[in-house]
Formats: C-alpha cells, sequence, structure tokens
C-alpha cells in the first residue's frame, strides 16, 4: 500500500489490511463458538475433565495463532514507522543544526550583554566605595579640625578664667565670659560634626539588556560525577533517582544542589525559543 503524501496526509485506516473486517468476523465467530462450549461444559467427572482440557487448550491454541497474525501484520508497518522516523530525523537534522548555531549565537550575545552589565556594576561599585572613602576621609579631618579648635578654645577659656580670678577686674570677667562660650560653641560643632550619621554613598543600579521575547536560557543542575567510594550508605543503589530526587529537593528549597559525599554537580545553561 502506498500514499502519496504530497496530495494529502495519510489517516489510520490507510494502513489497514484490506481483509481485516472480514477477518475480524472470522474471529468473532470463532469466539461465539468458543464462548459458547465454554458455558456449556461441565466438569462433573474425569471424562468431561479431559474434554474441559482438550477445550481450553484448543482455546489457547486459536489465541497463540491470532497473537502470531496480529504480529505478523503489525511487523511491516511497525518498520515503516521506524523508517518514517529516521527518514524525517535526517531531514530535521539540518534544520536542528541550524537552530542550535542561531540559539548559540543568541545565548552568547545575552551572556555578553550580562557580563558587560556585571562589569559596570563593578566598576559603579568601586567609584561608590572611593567615594565614600574620600567622604570619609574629608569627615575624620573635618571632625579632628573641629575637636582641636574646641580643646583650643578650651584651653583660651581656661586661661581667661584664671587671669579674670586673678584680676578681678570687669574687663577680664567680660573676655573670660566670652572665651567660654567660644569654648561650648566649639564643643557644640565637635560633638554635632561626630554625631553625624555614617558615610554611606547610594548605589546605583545599571539597567539590565532588554529581555528577547520568546528566548530564554534556563539554567539546571545536572549530575556532572558520582564516586562510589563515597557515597554515603543510602545512595549506594542502583536507583539513580534518589540523587535526582535529592537534587530536586534542594533546588527547590535553596536554588542549589545538596551537599552530597562523592557526587559532584553542575550547573549548566540551555536555550529555548518560544514560538
Amino acid at each position: 500500500m502506498t500514499t502519496d503524501l504530497t496530495k494529502a496526509p495519510p489517516t489510520m485506516e490507510d494502513f489497514l489490511p484490506d481483509t481485516l473486517p472480514d477477518r475480524e468476523q472470522e474471529v468473532e465467530g470463532e469466539v461465539a463458538d468458543a464462548t459458547a462450549k465454554a458455558k456449556a461444559i461441565r466438569v462433573t467427572d474425569e471424562v468431561e475433565a479431559q474434554a474441559a482440557l482438550e477445550a481450553s487448550k484448543e482455546i489457547n491454541r486459536r489465541l497463540k495463532a491470532i497473537e502470531a497474525e496480529s504480529k505478523q501484520l503489525r511487523q511491516p508497518r511497525r518498520q515503516a514507522a521506524d523508517e518514517i522516523k529516521r527518514r524525517f530525523d535526517e531531514i530535521k537534522a539540518p534544520f536542528e543544526a541550524a537552530d542550535k548555531e542561531i540559539r548559540d549565537k543568541l545565548a552568547a550575545y545575552t551572556d555578553e550583554q550580562d557580563r558587560k552589565r556585571r562589569e559596570e556594576e563593578e566598576r559603579l561599585e568601586r567609584e561608590r566605595l572611593e567615594r565614600e572613602r574620600l567622604a570619609r576621609e574629608a569627615r575624620e579631618r573635618q571632625e579632628a579640625e573641629a575637636r582641636l579648635k574646641a580643646e583650643e578654645a578650651e584651653r583660651l577659656a581656661r586661661e581667661a578664667k584664671e587671669l579674670a580670678d586673678a584680676e578681678a577686674s570687669e574687663e577680664m570677667e567680660q573676655l573670660a565670659a566670652e572665651a567660654d562660650a567660644e569654648a561650648q560653641e566649639a564643643q557644640v560643632a565637635a560633638h554635632a560634626i561626630a554625631a553625624l550619621p555614617e558615610i554611606e554613598m547610594p548605589q546605583r543600579v545599571v539597567p539590565a539588556a532588554p529581555k528577547l521575547d520568546g528566548f530564554s536560557t534556563p539554567k539546571r543542575w545536572v549530575v556532572k560525577q558520582v564516586d562510589k567510594a563515597k557515597l554515603p550508605l543510602e545512595y549506594l543503589t542502583p536507583d539513580k533517582p534518589l540523587i535526582e530526587q535529592a537534587k530536586r529537593e534542594a533546588v527547590k528549597a535553596t536554588g542549589r544542589p545538596p551537599e552530597i559525599p562523592g557526587v559532584e554537580f553542575e550547573q549548566v545553561t540551555g536555550s529555548a525559543v518560544r514560538t
């Protein structure tokens, strides 16, 4: 049986044997006879038991013959299906290679954009930290200068008070009061500078590159290597899904694979295009 694929896609009926309906009717007749015989059989003595056994053997022979006939009919169609798949896989291979080449270039582009963004973020962070350092040093110098000024004003106020106490004149008392006021102002200024909040420059955010609609680079963790000599006893089993299950649960909970002695995980990046 041949089908012209250029005209219309084949249907399931195109691949069924033309004699199948007639064969089905024949088998249905045999089934009816076997069913009637099974209902009519009585097993009350050795002779009837032997007859029932022969009837069962005959039914099983017919079942095997029907199954063999079914396999004989299916085999060439299964082989044809496998051949169709093989040929279409060959046809698809260049498309898949071209698609992979494009996706690899898209992934490289997005990776490069991410790298540039990270480099810019690092550069801005270095600049921010440098500005913080310079501003902190300027604050420290200002604070030291204010502290020295307060200490000097306090010394002059003490000396003026000592002179006022020694001379007991109105003019010296006035000078001592002015010196004391200046000392208090200098102390207030020094305390105000010291009480200023810690210098912290705001971080600048580098916007990510525009997303390509329909293209993504999903990341996933895979088992890279297993050293059975170091593997815990509970994982020493042919049932590899135990490690996979532990990996899935850990990644779901923490975003990272579990720490399993003897097991090395690796994060791989794929690429996907949504059509």
